[in-house]
């Protein structure tokens, strides 16, 4: 991790924590995904919660959405990102 946190190069294989982080990024962002038909508004900003590290009030995300890890990922009240954001 100490390669990470200083800016160096390194292999996701080579920090468990980031390959644990990324597994479960890609499951919440397919579960969010698949999710947009559904009628349930607040299950969906539940999940976003999950996955990011903070959600604003009226923050959405329209689907897809991808991102590697989200922790780091903050959106203020009432923004939007707009479908097929990376």
């Amino acid at each position: 991790m100490d390669r990470v946190l200083a800016g160096e190069l390194y292999r996701l294989g080579d920090v468990p924590e980031l390959g644990e982080a990324w597994e479960k990024a890609q499951a919440a962002c397919t579960r969010y995904n698949t999710s947009f038909s559904l009628e349930d508004p607040a299950g969906r900003r539940d999940m976003l919660r999950e996955l990011l590290g903070s959600l604003g009030k009226g923050a959405s995300i329209a689907p897809p959405f991808h991102c590697a890890s989200g922790s780091n990922i903050h959106f203020g009240a009432y923004a939007f990102l707009n479908s097929d954001c990376v």
